[in-house]
């Protein structure tokens, strides 16, 4: 009887400091990929636009932002302005970009952005449009762009 007694008391003493090393453990990975400022140009029906914004990688590992999906452009890539001979080129960055662990890229203006073609609707300052970024490690994020001229215009 006394062993069964022991027995309980030990099972119960388990559980209880189990559960209290669940409760006292950091959350597994609060390590994130984070977009802020995202802005998109105005456009007219069929003409091109552009998408800027900054990713920022807290996660562990290196990513690459692979994709971008949006409902108002037939076509969506990321691309480079390029400056050679004095005469700006933009490139498909066609492995996509890639956002070292703790890095920070500024898509912008004569540099990283992504290159909205064939736009399906007019997109007019003020109003706002979603796009879909998907990276390598599988994450997806949905994020809401302000349409406009400037980004100064933001604040």
């Amino acid at each position: 009887m006394r062993i069964v007694h022991y027995m309980t008391v030990i099972v119960i003493l388990l559980i209880i400091a189990a559960y209290s090393a669940m409760r006292t453990q950091a959350p597994q990975d609060n390590r994130r990929i984070s977009v802020d400022e995202a802005w998109v140009r105005p456009a007219l029906t069929s003409g091109n636009s552009a998408a800027y914004l900054t990713i920022t990688n807290d996660t562990d590992n290196p990513v690459t932002l692979t994709s971008i999906a949006v409902d108002f452009a037939a076509m969506a890539q990321v691309h480079q302005t390029i400056v050679e001979n004095d005469m700006a080129q933009m490139q498909q960055l066609e492995n996509g970009l890639r956002i070292g662990t703790g890095e920070t890229i500024r898509l912008q203006p004569d540099g990283y952005h992504i290159m909205l073609m064939d736009v399906q609707q007019v997109l007019n300052e003020g109003e706002t449009v979603s796009l879909i970024l998907t990276f390598d490690n599988g994450e997806t994020l949905s994020i809401e762009a302000q349409i406009s001229n400037n980004i100064v215009n933001l604040e």
